[in-house]
């Protein structure tokens, strides 16, 4: 059975403790694909909010922060193993153009979670913030390739966080067998305002349990 994006919020924040104020809820791995539908009320307000700030992102970033040095802890674990020691990453900003991605460029022999820098034109969100930048509406829902993706906004709230959820269902199926889930650094002030600071990638293994990839910002 599809539910709400309104529904699953109150299922989940209630089985927590909380009320639906748009704060981040546990894993949503594994839960039902959500209603397809168009964003609205807080799950809107949230998009559009960090949709614009990833708008300035794009411009101070571009401007100011290029060829600087971003550090990353990268934590792995894949199916059937034991998750891998902890490694640090070093990256620089790299602008190939102004048409193009901004990327991480890890130092050579290095992998990082994700290079390629959200922005509102670029990344993640590009299949809707261009639509809510302009004042229109946007889908919950997208495709990529055979899979669905849907996604979910959170707000910052005590120990919370600003970001999105982008869940996964493979062709056919109604159950997120994958989860994205993406912190944003949205402090006033900070000067890597926008930033990406944690990358949580979880997905379930056929043989049981799940796979994870973290990235980290280090300060």
């Amino acid at each position: 059975m599809k539910l709400s994006v309104m529904a699953i919020f109150v299922f989940v924040l209630v089985s927590c403790g909380r009320s639906p104020t748009g704060r981040a809820p546990s894993s949503l791995l594994g839960t039902e694909k959500l209603e397809t539908g168009v964003l609205s009320g807080l799950q809107k307000s949230i998009a559009t909010n960090i949709c614009y700030e990833f708008k300035s992102k794009d411009i101070n970033w571009r401007s100011n922060l290029v060829g600087q040095t971003f550090n990353f802890d990268i934590e792995e674990q894949v199916c059937g193993e034991l998750a891998k020691p902890v490694r640090t990453v070093s990256t620089k900003l790299v602008n190939l153009a102004n048409s193009q991605q901004m990327l991480f460029d890890p130092t050579p022999g290095q992998t990082i979670l994700r290079t390629g820098v959200d922005s509102d034109q670029f990344g993640t969100l590009s299949a809707i913030c261009p639509q809510l930048i302009a004042g229109n509406n946007a889908s919950n829902t997208a495709s990529s390739g055979s899979e669905t993706l849907q996604y979910v906004f959170h707000q910052k709230s005590s120990s919370l966080f600003d970001g999105y959820t982008v869940l996964y269902f493979k062709s056919g199926s109604t159950q997120a067998y994958k989860e994205v889930v993406t912190e944003l650094e949205l402090t006033d002030g900070h000067p890597r305002k926008g930033l990406e600071k944690v990358l949580r990638s979880t997905e379930t293994c056929e043989v049981g349990g799940t796979a994870s990839n973290e990235q980290t910002y280090l300060p």
